[in-house]
């Protein structure tokens, strides 16, 4: 498997889409060739690089270009049920008591309500997703492992991928500004 950053970036239109761009080749290379692999954590260090600065070769901002990504909050269920496996929900909010998610599915399921309480570790989120870490930093999910049930993810400010179980990370309902380094 070949893993071009340059080229895919030069056809993004804004640096919001290459920054997404990069982070679905860093978790195609971490999940593919591993989190150590050279080229994975060259790719992370650059595109740590890039969401820190939004600068172009030529030291100027893109043009019409966001620092904002939007909350990603989609997620699939994770559930013995063969009609529920594997259904596209999107994330509201944590319950009260912050021990489950309350999401809404996509796609009606007949005879279910579209709003349920979920448990975090009975979902795999998306690329994207805005997490806080154990150590209160904010970073990015890269990738799932379906194997070990950790989620990569890419701290702001950090030049490589960190490694949680879902029940580490709280899921951040908020937009990000990835020039500051906050959510808005």
């Amino acid at each position: 498997h070949k893993f071009s950053l340059s080229q895919d970036l030069m056809q993004t239109k804004s640096v919001t889409e290459g920054i997404v761009l990069m982070f679905e080749v860093v978790g195609d290379a971490t999940r593919i060739l591993g989190p150590e692999h050279p080229k994975t954590v060259e790719y992370s260090k650059y595109t740590t690089m890039v969401t820190q600065s939004f600068s172009m070769s030529s030291g100027k901002k893109a043009p019409h270009s966001s620092n904002i990504i939007p909350p990603q909050t989609k997620a699939r269920l994770i559930s013995d049920i063969p009609a529920l496996n594997g259904k596209e929900v999107n994330a509201v909010r944590y319950t009260k008591d912050g021990e489950k998610l309350i999401v809404d599915f996509l796609e009606p399921i007949p005879n279910k309500p579209n709003r349920v309480k979920i448990p975090p570790d009975q979902l795999v989120f998306g690329l994207q997703t805005t997490v806080m870490t154990p150590g209160k930093k904010i970073g990015m999910i890269s990738s799932f492992d379906t194997e070990t049930k950790k989620y990569s993810v890419m701290p702001l400010g950090k030049m490589a991928m960190e490694r949680y179980k879902q029940n580490e990370l709280v899921i951040l309902f908020q937009a990000l500004d990835t020039q500051k380094g906050a959510l808005v």
